[in-house]
């Protein structure tokens, strides 16, 4: 075991509990211990930074409603945000974690961390030098050089005395259920998934494991964004600069000061320089990404903007490569690092998400490599399929707020090779208003069939209503749009797409509102059809597996002492769903596809008929029985995505009064598989 050189030191000191943790180091073949698909960062609220017993609350931030990703998304943005603790909403519930009293840092002394490592991550997240945090820690500088001789007993009055704590967030395991994950086993994953930047500074501590198999504490800059820098103030004062060595690492932890719980004043009085810094980073983000640290890949083509590449736009060179599993390991790494960063500026924030975990360096690449085919099939899938369409819809809707209605007229212009096209959308429309325009496709364009990629913007247009001004003197007032989408029909059968052209909720108002010319149609908006956001359903034309969920409804006399089975039209054999069930009765199973259907890989469209077969146990009569509905869920083969059947799940129909086997049938049509989430 190769112990590391400088593992945690400001976790342990920020309230980690590592009393039973014993030493922690990675195997001499360098293979870092990673954890595998975990599920969430944890943010860690107001760490106690004192040798003194103490609680730290975490919560998972894996899921919030959408006013808690608002007000942490405007704390991330806000230029002058410096990090305070603060409740998040959470799907799981919240922890305790008693901090132990000295035993952390015997722990760090154990593992040969230098205790320099927490006075150089701490005075860069306060914007101030070792040397500073030494004297106001009243710790004289020790002879040879800063460092040299600081003990564990300078940290724990350096902490007590800077009145100091931090905020930091760690991976939550799979099988955690609750708060933190990583007490004794740090998780770490591949840095493409980034960290929810919500609520936090733009300038951070990372723990990240290195290509030699060790842990190491770095700053980094605007993390979570293609614009993220990570810098080693250990090895160099001024900052050494070692991004493209965390990009091909694992990231563990991410830390931050935490002024709200913080009780120091000097640290305290450090606010305007830490709200400086973010001005700095945030100014980093208005320009050009910078010269990217990777090697590019033959083929590929970067957006001047994101700085990412779109996977739904690939030479056929590289998507052939990438789908025949002809790339190097480095090579998906980057490609999956730069898709991200593509695909989150597109839905108008720059965090990166959703990217594989891996258990050490070969599984990584292989991993990393699958990910990648995964994400490019849906593109494949939708060029092959729906490369054209037949129907097109507009929907439009306002918000629910107060005062999102308007008096004005609203139309909109579809645009792009296609052709242009006008459509009114409403007049004096109330709050929440919503409709549903069909676009005559002969008649707006020309033709009845049009590229899927055939419309390129669309423009949102406001008039006044002269007569309006007269009686009440309203007119051009600003009114909130909630949701945009576009669609429509793909011209092959049964496939459909759609596209949530809106990022986010909008106020608009006609540009010279209360003068003469808001009689006049004027645009308020344009809006790109980003050709990355079609989404298609079903979203895949194969799958690998197949559960159902059959249930009697829960009334009186609703069961039956028959036999009840499933069958499929194509299907090959039965499966038993229960005998001498009663009402509320639910069974929950998984289809043998190769028992039922011969194959491991089954085409959605194969998929055309469900029955209820019945076999009778009574000797002179039927038995009737109340069949509430049944509803199936499919994986798809080729991409983590998961459609469910769920046309049939209230049936609601007394079966068994007559003398045929098959009792019930339900008719599936390809278009009724709707997407439900990502796997």
């Amino acid at each position: 075991m190769r112990i590391s050189l400088c593992p945690l030191a400001v976790l342990a000191v920020l309230g980690r509990q590592y009393a039973t943790a014993g030493v922690v180091g990675f195997p001499e073949d360098k293979h870092a211990a990673v954890e595998r698909f975990p599920t969430s960062w944890t943010r860690h609220v107001g760490a106690v930074t004192s040798h003194s017993a103490g609680s730290a609350k975490t919560s998972s931030i894996h899921r919030r409603d959408d006013d808690e990703k608002k007000k942490s998304e405007d704390a991330f943005d806000d230029e002058n945000h410096t990090g305070i603790s603060a409740e998040t909403a959470s799907t799981a519930p919240t922890a305790n974690q008693e901090l132990p009293n000295t035993s952390i840092f015997d722990w760090l002394q154990n593992n040969n961390v230098p205790n320099l490592c927490f006075f150089a991550t701490a005075a860069r997240l306060l914007r101030t030098t070792t040397e500073e945090v030494l004297r106001r820690s009243g710790l004289a500088q020790p002879g040879g050089g800063v460092g040299d001789g600081l003990t564990r007993e300078d940290t724990i009055l350096a902490a007590q005395r800077l009145g100091l704590s931090f905020s930091y967030y760690t991976l939550r395991g799979r099988q955690e259920a609750l708060g933190p994950g990583p007490d004794r086993n740090p998780h770490c994953r591949w840095n493409t998934v980034a960290f929810p930047r919500h609520g936090s500074p733009r300038e951070m501590g990372v723990t990240y494991v290195t290509s030699r198999g060790t842990l190491h504490i770095v700053v980094a800059r605007n993390p979570g964004t293609p614009y993220a820098t990570f810098r080693d103030y250990l090895r160099d004062p001024n900052g050494l600069d070692v991004t493209r060595e965390v990009l091909n690492s694992h990231i563990c932890e991410y830390i931050y000061v935490d002024f709200g719980a913080s009780s120091g004043s000097w640290v305290q009085s450090r606010r305007p320089q830490v709200q400086q810094m973010n001005r700095e980073a945030q100014a980093e983000t208005q320009r050009p990404p910078p010269a990217q640290p990777y090697e590019p890949v033959p083929g590929m083509t970067v957006d001047p903007v994101s700085g990412g590449v779109d996977f739904s736009s690939l030479n056929p060179d590289l998507n052939n490569r990438i789908n025949t599993n002809s790339l190097t390991p480095s090579q998906c790494d980057v490609l999956l690092l730069l898709g991200f960063a593509y695909s989150s500026s597109q839905l108008g924030r720059r965090s990166i998400s959703s990217a594989p975990s891996q258990e050490e360096k070969q599984k990584v690449h292989a991993d990393s490599c699958s990910k990648l085919r995964s994400l490019v099939k849906p593109y494949n899938e939708i060029s092959s399929l729906c490369s054209k369409i037949t129907s097109l819809d507009l929907y439009f809707e306002l918000s629910t707020k107060f005062g999102a209605g308007t008096y004005d007229y609203i139309q909109a212009t579809l645009a792009g090779p296609a052709g242009k096209h006008t459509e009114p959308i409403a007049y004096d429309p109330d709050a929440g208003f919503t409709k549903t325009i069909p676009i005559d496709l002969k008649k707006a364009f020309g033709s009845a069939v049009i590229d899927l990629h055939g419309i390129h913007t669309v423009s949102l247009a406001d008039s006044g209503a002269f007569w309006k001004a007269i009686p009440n003197g309203m007119f051009n007032d600003k009114w909130k749009v909630k949701d945009i989408s576009l669609r429509a029909k793909c011209i092959t059968p049964g496939f459909q797409v759609q596209n949530d052209i809106l990022a986010k909720p909008t106020w608009y108002q006609h540009p010279t509102a209360w003068l003469w010319k808001p009689y006049t149609w004027a645009d308020v908006a344009t809006i790109n059809v980003t050709q990355a956001n079609w989404h298609m359903t079903p979203p895949c034309t194969t799958i690998s597996k197949l559960e159902y969920e059959f249930k009697i409804a829960d009334k009186m006399t609703a069961g039956t002492d028959d036999a009840i089975s499933l069958a499929f039209q194509q299907g090959k054999r039965e499966i038993a769903l229960g005998e001498n069930v009663s009402q509320g009765y639910t069974k929950k199973d998984t289809i043998p596809l190769v028992d039922m259907f011969g194959t491991s890989r089954v085409q959605l469209r194969d998929i055309k008929e469900i029955q209820i077969m019945e076999e009778y146990r009574t000797l002179i009569f039927s038995d009737q029985w109340l069949f509430q509905g049944i509803s199936l869920t499919a994986t798809c083969a080729d991409m983590p995505k998961q459609v469910k059947l769920a046309k049939f799940e209230h049936v609601n129909k007394w079966l068994g009064d007559d003398s045929t086997k098959v009792v019930w049938t339900g008719k599936v049509l390809l278009e009724d598989w709707m997407t439900v989430r990502a796997t």
